[in-house]
């Protein structure tokens, strides 16, 4: 009996997400509780995987203290309560992945939680090409990639999907046509991707990034070969598959509006059943 009261006491520290995902410019909320009746301090700290802890806040009683490198970082705000604590995020960018640990000081001890890891999603956007081409010319297209959220980097292809096949396959690597720039401290690569001078059938160009394991695919643009253009995009990119959303715009409609209609309709489900078949990870 004595034994049962005695571990009862011992405090636990809980952050009940093991992981959470997040996309770049969005926001996320990091919960720390504890079963301790008097808590003398909070504290979270910051891991990058394979580096040292490092302190972001800590609280003493009712006095917060944010650690120099974190001063001026008005997108992390701290909260506290009795028996819970929040670290939250906003304008999230790919300097935030990493794990956090959140801990108390009790009775002169320390005690610690499970330790949350934060994953920063990517996010391509795929620009639409506005002007009209003809059999013979050759279309650049352009895709901006924003975040990183792995250490070992991330590889950026064009997929190309023929209409009369409904195969895709990629066109390489096209890491040299990509120029990588830091905008408010998140990371952004814009690429370029030229399509040849030999269009002769309808083809559809994603931008698409493996990273962390996955391949991520962009909104996707659809040429026509008789020179006029479909563009197809996703709202909001970052939507669940379950949510999908599109937009159509064709310029010149001189093709019906049902064909443009029957391939944004029928192109989602034949792209998730060829990448499922790769057994790749796919996000929107």
């Amino acid at each position: 009996m004595s034994c049962i009261s005695c571990v009862s006491m011992i405090p636990s520290v809980l952050q009940p997400n093991v992981s959470i995902t997040a996309s770049v410019g969005g926001s996320v909320m990091l919960e720390c509780h504890t079963t301790a009746d008097l808590v003398v301090a909070w504290f979270w700290l910051k891991q990058i995987p394979g580096q040292k802890l490092n302190p972001i806040v800590s609280t003493y009683y009712q006095e917060i203290k944010l650690q120099e490198e974190f001063l001026n970082e008005s997108r992390i705000q701290f909260k506290v309560d009795d028996k819970k604590s929040a670290l939250i995020f906003t304008k999230i960018n790919s300097r935030d992945a990493a794990y956090y640990h959140c801990g108390v000081l009790l009775y002169e001890k320390l005690y610690f939680g499970g330790g949350t890891y934060l994953t920063v999603n990517v996010k391509i956007i795929q620009h639409p090409v506005l002007d009209s081409h003809h059999v013979g010319d050759s279309v650049n297209l352009h895709c901006s990639i924003f975040g990183e959220s792995c250490s070992g980097g991330q590889s950026v292809y064009w997929l190309r999907r023929e209409s009369h096949s409904g195969i895709i396959y990629t066109d390489g690597d096209r890491k040299d046509q990509c120029e990588t720039i830091s905008v408010t401290g998140s990371t952004v690569q814009s690429c370029v991707h030229k399509v040849p001078k030999s269009l002769a059938s309808d083809e559809t160009y994603f931008c698409s990034v493996v990273t962390c394991g996955k391949l991520i695919v962009g909104n996707g643009t659809k040429l026509i070969a008789d020179g006029k253009a479909c563009f197809i995009a996703h709202i909001p990119i970052y939507s669940p598959p379950s949510i999908f959303h599109s937009l159509l715009y064709c310029s010149h409609l001189l093709k019906p509006k049902s064909r443009c209609e029957k391939l944004v309709a029928s192109f989602p489900k034949r792209l998730m059943a060829v990448l499922d078949q790769k057994g790749a990870s796919t996000k929107y």
